[in-house]
């Protein structure tokens, strides 16, 4: 059985952004604005490469500390993180290995397993 992110406000923008070999402000700003909102540093998230990358680590059965799913959740929808990427999420199984998919200018990475929980990597380029 796979992971269960709380439903939530995910939908997927429109807008066209520009691609360069840096982040822009919008784009970093974007996950460091989902990052503050979501109250992640305090659940357990964290920030790297000049706020274009957010690393996630959820609890799982046998790793107690970690981010919980609701904080998952909350900063998937801030990220407008369309529906195909979460319900991929949710249907992720431990046999799957590293899944990783796009939207916008976002790259997630993910996996899971029971025990481990789950482990997010979303970046911009």
């Amino acid at each position: 059985m796979g992971i269960a992110l709380p439903a939530g406000g995910s939908g997927s923008s429109n807008e066209a952004v520009e691609h360069s070999a840096s982040p822009s402000p919008t784009v970093a700003s974007g996950i460091q604005d989902a990052y503050d909102a979501c109250g992640a540093e305090s659940a357990g998230a964290l920030i790297a490469d000049e706020a274009s990358t957010l690393i996630v680590d959820t609890q799982g059965d046998d790793d107690t500390d970690g981010v919980d799913y609701e904080t998952v959740g909350c900063l998937l929808a801030e990220l407008d993180t369309p529906e195909r990427v979460t319900q991929t999420m949710n249907s992720t199984r431990a046999l799957d290995g590293r899944v990783t998919d796009s939207w916008d200018s976002f790259t997630a990475s993910w996996s899971y397993h029971p025990d481990t929980g789950l482990d997010l990597v979303v970046s911009t380029p």
